[in-house]
């Protein structure tokens, strides 16, 4: 895996500490996971997406932290506007289909649960809110309201068909 680096920047040591954070909270991270096509774009989530494919429609996610009364945001390959913080792999099978006559929109669909894979003190809990009908604008929306970070993540997304 890329470990992090300032966009711009092929050392991801050469910036002092200050520039460092400044550079986190403008969102210039890429931490970039190589050989896949899931990302980490300096948002709230700290440290490496490890995205592991189960089957075509479900993902786990771990190695990752939620900053302190942070949102990350988990999209999908193809997701159009703001990027989300991690963007699941193109093999993450999603597709559109009817029940009772009526088309059943992705965040009815796409299920995402939080647990988590390491204890940190006190472990807040992790609100997550879906929005968006298409690969495009599906965003599952992950906030941690409270003013300490939460501990190691483990997130599955699965697609219900």
């Amino acid at each position: 895996m890329t470990p992090p680096r300032i966009v711009g920047r092929p050392d991801p040591f050469s910036a002092s500490p200050e520039e460092s954070e400044t550079c986190f909270r403008a969102g210039k991270w890429d931490c970039t996971q190589s050989g896949t096509s899931s990302t980490l774009l300096g948002m709230a989530f700290t440290g490496t997406p490890v995205v592991t494919q189960i089957s075509d429609s479900i993902v786990r996610i771990t190695g990752l932290s939620l900053a302190a009364a942070a949102v990350g945001t988990i999209g999908l390959t193809g997701a159009t506007g703001t990027a989300p913080g991690v963007t699941l792999p193109e093999s993450f099978k999603t597709l559109h289909y009817t029940y009772a006559g009526a088309s059943v929109p992705f965040q009815d669909c796409i299920d995402v649960s939080v647990g988590f894979s390491t204890v940190v003190g006190q472990t807040p809990p992790i609100a997550v809110v879906k929005t968006g009908t298409t690969v495009a604008d599906f965003r599952a929306t992950l906030t941690n309201g409270f003013a300490s970070v939460s501990s190691g993540l483990e997130i599955y997304v699965k697609f219900h068909n």
